[in-house]
């Protein structure tokens, strides 16, 4: 089987080829582009700079594939695709600055260039623009997004809370991922079947396959962060480095002999080490099997994910919908 590198490439292999669906592609990236032009030059440039930075564009995907599995041929997805991409791109601003990240995809971050101030100011800027889009929507749209924006940022403090506590359990961990990551793509979803006017059983199916579609870009993205090489555009071990328990750690810390326990809780509560250290963290990561357990966890997701549609009537976007989550855990980003 071919590579799959991106979900742009997954929509090329299957529905990109017809006419109706290149057009309304191009239209989306130019709304999402024009949606950022403003008459203060700075919300522009900086703008412009995260909407460029290489992004797979996956959730403004979801949305327009949900809506059409659903039975959706208006054009008002374009819309609500900007509002979701506004949504993602203040996550991106505001966890760049938590992260203290120079590089993103491989260019540097906006902080790196303009700092965290202005970093922070302008994701504050892409949520009111979403907020204020979503006032316009009816309600069913903007409580379905804004319950979203809500639970992910519980999320994030959720995983906050927990950094360098090796009590976290797998289950706890896991209703992280449903809030901080989960929860946006689930709502996206879900909002294409609202668009259709689909039945509640349909909405929800669409939900339950954003949600574990969510967890599993997630977990794919907690191996990564050990695995990652430079071609990939991302530091290695910002988690680590930052004392986060990702499912990883915390499989290696239930499964690792006492000693081998105590040294990484330490380096983890440290704060700070050497290329060294973190390398030896990640040859005691593949000695038992931490980062194979990962994957096959979010291979897990990626099957409960695709059962989910079995609501959803057949459709070469439903299909689409599959290769997607498939993607989840074939992507080197």
């Amino acid at each position: 089987m071919a590579e799959i590198t991106s979900p742009s490439g997954v929509l090329a292999s299957s529905v990109e080829d017809r006419p109706e669906w290149r057009a309304k592609r191009r239209s989306i990236e130019e709304a999402i582009v024009d949606s950022f032009h403003s008459s203060t030059p700075l919300i522009e440039v900086v703008g412009s700079h995260v909407l460029n930075s290489g992004g797979k564009r996956l959730r403004p995907m979801l949305l327009i594939l949900s809506a059409a599995a659903a039975g959706y041929e208006g054009t008002e997805d374009e819309h609500l695709a900007c509002v979701i991409e506004w949504i993602h791109a203040a996550t991106l601003l505001h966890d760049d600055v938590l992260d203290d990240a120079e590089l993103r995809r491989g260019r540097p971050t906006a902080r790196a260039i303009w700092g965290n101030r202005i970093s922070v100011f302008i994701g504050d800027y892409a949520y009111f623009q979403s907020v204020m889009a979503l006032t316009r929507l009816p309600h069913a749209l903007a409580e379905c997004l804004l319950d979203a924006c809500h639970t992910l940022v519980l999320g994030e403090l959720l995983q906050w809370s927990q950094a360098a506590t090796a009590r976290t359990s797998e289950a706890e961990y896991l209703h992280v991922l449903e809030c901080k990551t989960g929860a946006l793509i689930a709502a996206t979803c879900k909002a294409g079947g609202i668009l259709a006017h689909a039945p509640d059983d349909e909405c929800a199916a669409l939900c339950g396959f954003g949600l574990h579609l969510g967890i599993a870009f997630q977990l794919t993205d907690d191996a990564l962060d050990y695995l990652s090489p430079p071609a990939f555009g991302k530091v290695a071990g910002k988690d680590f480095q930052q004392g986060l328990l990702t499912l990883p750690l915390l499989h290696l810390l239930r499964t690792c002999p006492a000693h081998d326990r105590d040294w990484v809780t330490q380096c983890l509560t440290a704060g700070s080490y050497g290329q060294e250290v973190f390398a030896s963290v990640q040859a005691l990561l593949i000695r038992y099997g931490s980062l194979d357990y990962t994957l096959s966890v979010a291979r897990d997701f990626v099957e409960s994910a695709k059962r989910h549609l079995t609501h959803v009537r057949p459709s070469c976007h439903k299909e689409t919908l599959f290769a997607i989550a498939d993607f989840a855990v074939m992507r080197g980003h």
